[in-house]
């Protein structure tokens, strides 16, 4: 799909103006590991809820 510009109020998400040294800052956090940086808060908050639904919410 070709982007032809923005109106007041529309954006395209897919251009993001980043700054070169915020996206390699982003893709050094995505990549050092292998996996994102998201993926141990995601873990615990799943950990969580597996806890209270089972009744070992202490």
């Amino acid at each position: 799909m070709e982007s032809v510009g923005s109106d007041q109020g529309q954006y395209d998400p897919d251009e993001l103006d980043l700054p070169a040294s915020r996206q390699a800052t982003v893709g050094t956090a995505t990549t050092s590991t292998g996996l994102p940086a998201i993926t141990p808060r995601i873990r615990v908050s799943a950990m969580s809820e597996l806890n209270a639904f089972s009744g070992k919410d202490e």
